[in-house]
């Protein structure tokens, strides 16, 4: 039996990580210096892209913010903290721009391939995940009082086709996924 679980099981190295919210997709607190900095109150991005595009600084504040807020340093210090994984949730955005009229600033699946090829270069693992899709419920939605031309259903398969039609990194092999 001995031999059987060395030979045919695979032990899987208990996940001791950190959450890369607030880069790729802002949430709150993470998020929460960025958004104070700009003087934007919230706690979102919806808002906070609306916001910014209003100022007609989107695209240049999300990029600066992106390109610092994580760095292959951060992902070594990590690493050297004890740490064996991320989680990175992003915006559907992220990988096909935005759609629909929706505020947000993307594409920049460079991010993404960053962090994957840093932690695979560091030995960490990544869960990624995408955290919104288009068109679909949000929470945005109930706060502003209603569904509008928003649905909750099927909208999560198309959109996950679309995002490995897109991206085909998400079909690495472990570690990274």
């Amino acid at each position: 039996m001995r031999t059987f679980n060395c030979l045919y099981v695979k032990r899987r190295e208990k996940w001791l990580g950190v959450n890369l919210g607030g880069w790729l997709l802002l949430e709150r607190g993470p998020s929460q210096p960025l958004f104070e900095d700009q003087g934007i109150p919230g706690d979102e991005e919806w808002g906070f892209c609306e916001a910014l595009r209003k100022q007609g600084t989107a695209e240049a504040v999300l990029a600066a913010h992106r390109a610092r807020h994580f760095t292959e340093a951060s992902i070594a210090e990590m690493k050297g903290m004890g740490l064996n994984a991320v989680r990175l949730p992003f915006g559907y955005w992220v990988v096909t721009g935005p759609s629909h009229g929706d505020p947000y600033v993307g594409p920049c699946l460079n991010h993404v391939d960053d962090c994957v090829n840093w932690c695979q270069k560091h030995g960490l693992q990544v869960r990624a995940r995408r955290a919104h899709f288009p068109r679909c419920l949000c929470s945005r939605a109930l706060a502003v009082g209603g569904l509008g031309g928003w649905v909750q259903g099927s909208c999560q398969g198309a959109a996950h086709t679309r995002t490995h039609h897109r991206a085909p990194c998400f079909q690495a092999s472990p570690p990274a996924w």
